[in-house]
């Protein structure tokens, strides 16, 4: 018989793990602190699978925050996640912000459920079929971020 609590935790444990590194990440980070962007972290998942990944990519020193949905209660694309994020920053606002991310349900959706501007990242060029869900930008590459 399995345990299935310990299954559990066996498997987060093994998903914090893995981590890709996009191509160009690090050369975005590193010009984007030079135009002085504050630069945050908003996904779904376990905080501990989410904070590890971080950790081990190299890449946790060039954000101000990480906000995860199951310390917020709420999940991307619900508005209460991004309004609740919005909330903890207090001095950012929803106009001066970007939502960059690679999913147009999560990321693009929860944008456009709030007013912020989006991103898509579709380094493979994937069509988007959903006509009610159309970024504000499409990249390719994630340098195009430096000139948004």
């Amino acid at each position: 018989m399995v345990d299935g609590q310990q299954l559990s935790s066996q498997y987060l444990d093994n998903l914090a793990l893995g981590h890709d590194l996009m191509p160009q990440s690090e050369e975005l980070l590193l010009g984007l602190q030079a135009q002085h962007a504050k630069l945050y972290i908003t996904t779904n998942g376990v905080a501990r699978t989410q904070y590890q990944r971080l950790q081990d990519s190299g890449l946790a020193h060039y954000f101000d925050a990480i906000f995860v949905s199951e310390e917020l209660g709420y999940q991307k694309p619900d508005p209460a996640y991004f309004q609740t994020v919005f909330q903890k920053l207090e001095t950012v606002t929803m106009t001066q912000s970007l939502i960059v991310g690679d999913s147009l349900t999560s990321d693009v959706q929860g944008g456009q459920n709030v007013g912020v501007a989006t991103a898509w990242y579709n380094p493979t060029g994937q069509i988007n079929h959903d006509q009610a869900l159309q970024p504000t930008h499409e990249i390719k590459q994630l340098a195009e971020l430096l000139t948004l």
